[in-house]
């Protein structure tokens, strides 16, 4: 394949054809960058409370087995809670954000190797197994990386 479609591009047109390539890559490893930042973060807000929760029932229980504490509003709010650190430990299990978040982190590493590739070719003379190598780059990328949020494409 060529760079305009047809067979022997010129120079100018493998030259733009990478420099296009160089922006798309650019946007989608900025895209893939938020993504990742933004499960990281979800996870966190999510995580942190079930190992509150987690921890508080589980003092509560041990409160309740030795028979130190007797109100019977103290054992509700317990059950209240033990609940709602069973739900979001399932939550977490279920949306697996971290999980997520790696897939977007190697995506983004893999769209600035790219980018780093590309910059490197646009010093010099491009040939057409160069821009064979980034197209073989970009299609594996296309394949692996996860779809940004946001109607991000990769």
């Amino acid at each position: 394949m060529t760079a305009g479609g047809r067979k022997g591009s010129t120079a100018r047109e493998r030259r733009e054809l990478l420099a296009e390539w160089k922006e798309s890559c650019s946007q989608k490893k900025k895209a893939h960058f938020e993504a990742a930042r933004s499960l990281a973060r979800q996870h966190l807000w999510l995580g942190v409370p079930v190992v509150i929760f987690s921890a508080a029932v589980g003092t509560a229980t041990l409160a309740s087995s030795q028979k130190l504490v007797q109100s019977a509003a103290l054992l509700v709010a317990a059950s209240i809670v033990s609940l709602v650190a069973a739900v979001l430990s399932s939550l977490q299990t279920f949306l697996k954000l971290d999980a997520r978040a790696q897939s977007h982190k190697d995506a983004y590493a893999g769209y600035g190797s790219v980018v780093a590739s590309i910059e490197t070719l646009l010093v010099g003379e491009i040939t057409e197994a160069d821009l064979g190598a980034i197209r073989s780059q970009l299609e594996a990328l296309r394949k692996e990386s996860p779809i940004p949020p946001e109607g991000g494409t990769t």
